[in-house]
């Protein structure tokens, strides 16, 4: 067994589980050559919605999960080399089973959104999966903001309040994209982490991606609507996947940052940050989300 359940999880003792788990990884990386490469990425953006969706997806009997949902292979890890990442999926004996007791193709994928702002990872995917089919949900940039910025307070990471953080973040982000692209391993810490704005410029992100993929390999979903309608947005994404749309009896809300308020002359200032940003997205898609009215 590849993926252990939660339930059987539980019931291995604490320090048994370190050693397991290196056993089971190095099973799966010496069968890596009968591990095929994914057939979708949701490649983000963070913070909106991107868990739930791929929680929804891992119920499809014609999908077969990857053993963790971030991977993070085409951004901080792509120095370990394709059999390291080939170790996550399925092999292709599995999924010849799950095809042949299901209605369609057993398909595989992983969701890391850190992909759509990585400086490398739209070129590193082109040119290993250039038929890969991309999934993105895009969620108002100054909610999405303050959320990852919760998010960052949350795991001890963030020390400094919202306002200070965000007239720091140039600053922190300075040199790193030139250090991500000189060194294969260089992690980008304050890139990864302190982002909290130069996420949110969606435009300026697709446009790479654009660039290299053909629009028909995208589907790009308003997170406000995914939350709204999860059935309806779920079901889009099995059709864009080409697998039957089974719905699900319920969809909850999974990574849910706990409420906060963010000061209204932060959120106004904001609003003016971002107007031009998104009215270039609204350009690009051909679609205007509406996210801050004037």
């Amino acid at each position: 067994m590849e993926r252990l359940s939660d339930d059987l999880r539980a019931l291995i003792p604490e320090r048994i589980k370190g050693p397991l788990k290196t056993a089971i990884f190095t099973y799966r990386r010496m069968s890596s050559s009968v591990r095929p490469l994914p057939d979708f990425l949701v490649i983000g953006a963070a913070r909106s919605g991107t868990t739930s969706l791929y929680r929804y997806l891992e119920s499809h009997p014609a999908i077969a999960t990857a053993s963790m949902k971030e991977i993070h292979y085409f951004s901080i890890d792509h120095w370990r080399g394709v059999e390291w990442y080939r170790a996550h999926f399925p092999t292709a004996m599995t999924r010849r089973i799950m095809t042949w007791r299901g209605d369609a193709r057993c398909q595989t994928g992983e969701a890391t959104p850190y992909y759509l702002f990585h400086p490398l990872a739209p070129e590193r995917i082109a040119e290993a999966l250039p038929d890969i089919k991309l999934v993105i949900l895009l969620r108002n940039p100054i909610d999405r903001a303050f959320s990852h910025y919760l998010h960052e307070v949350a795991l001890g990471i963030e020390e400094l309040p919202f306002e200070r953080a965000i007239d720091e973040e140039p600053r922190r982000l300075e040199g790193e994209v030139e250090k991500i692209r000189s060194d294969p391993r260089y992690p980008g810490f304050n890139y990864q982490h302190f982002s909290y704005l130069s996420r949110g410029i969606y435009s300026d992100q697709l446009a790479r991606w654009f660039s290299l993929f053909q629009r028909e390999r995208f589907l790009i979903l308003e997170s406000e609507r995914f939350w709204a309608e999860p059935q309806a947005s779920h079901v889009a994404v099995l059709r864009f996947l080409g697998l039957p749309p089974i719905p699900l009896t319920a969809y909850p809300q999974h990574n849910k940052s706990e409420p906060s308020r963010m000061a209204s002359r932060t959120k106004e200032s904001l609003v003016d940050y971002f107007a031009p940003h998104n009215e270039r997205l609204y350009n690009l898609l051909g679609s205007n989300f509406g996210w801050e009215p004037p």
